[in-house]
């Protein structure tokens, strides 16, 4: 799971991330001091200095383990405005491929000083304000059939070739994304953790995918906790 906060505002940014660290934590955090001395939170770009591919590989690297004493890590890049086009692109694969269990979360002053990439593969929580085309974003219609139609559909989808599939599961991740963003803009902590669940299980069967799952099993057991709300 990624994040984008997005504000003008250092505190404003700062204010959001304690909200988003106690909803996934359950712990209150009141200043960076107290973030760095968890070591289930990775941080980087703090100096406020440009981020460069080197920085952003190490970054990565310290995220490559189970969380030590958390349910997940969370790896934080603050003013990630700063982060050359080289190391975005360097975390392009791992946000792609990242767990569960692991959270990235992007504090930025505008979303358009980051690449079209990194924004695609992120939920945005704009901490003031809301944006127009996170209003409507049309719900899948498979999530609205019957167990037995989304077989079907999944039975013949199970046949194709990836690009079919990948189009199948960016459409339900964006919905849900979406979903989320708005709950959370709105305050509803109970919908937004309901749908960060649903989100994980999207994630976690892209995972079983790649790793060369039976289809067909993988995306019937992905409709079937979606449908019976986990």
């Amino acid at each position: 799971m990624t994040y984008l906060i997005i504000h003008n505002s250092k505190d404003s940014r700062f204010k959001t991330l304690q909200k988003l660290l106690h909803e996934y934590l359950q712990k209150e955090f009141g200043t960076w001091e107290e973030i760095e001395k968890n070591p289930d939170l990775h941080l980087l770009g703090r100096d406020g200095e440009s981020i460069g591919i080197e920085a952003a590989k190490d970054f990565q690297k310290t995220i490559v383990f189970k969380p030590f004493q958390e349910k997940y890590q969370i790896g934080i890049i603050d003013n990630s405005f700063n982060l050359t086009i080289e190391a975005q692109n360097s975390l392009l694969k791992t946000l792609e491929d990242q767990n569960p269990s692991t959270i990235f979360i992007l504090l930025v002053d505008n979303e358009k000083n980051l690449l079209d990439t990194i924004i695609s593969r992120s939920i945005k929580h704009y901490v003031k304000g809301k944006k127009k085309e996170d209003e409507d974003i049309e719900k899948p219609s498979v999530l609205d059939l019957e167990l037995h139609d989304q077989f079907s559909i999944v039975e013949t989808l199970a046949k194709e070739k990836n690009p079919k599939i990948n189009k199948f599961l960016e459409s339900i991740t964006l919905f849900y994304r979406t979903e989320m963003n708005n709950a959370l803009r709105n305050d509803d902590s109970e919908v937004a953790e309901q749908t960060r669940e649903k989100l994980e299980v999207v994630q976690t069967t892209k995972t079983r995918l790649k790793g060369n799952a039976n289809k067909r099993l993988a995306l019937e057991n992905m409709l079937l906790q979606l449908d019976r709300g986990l």
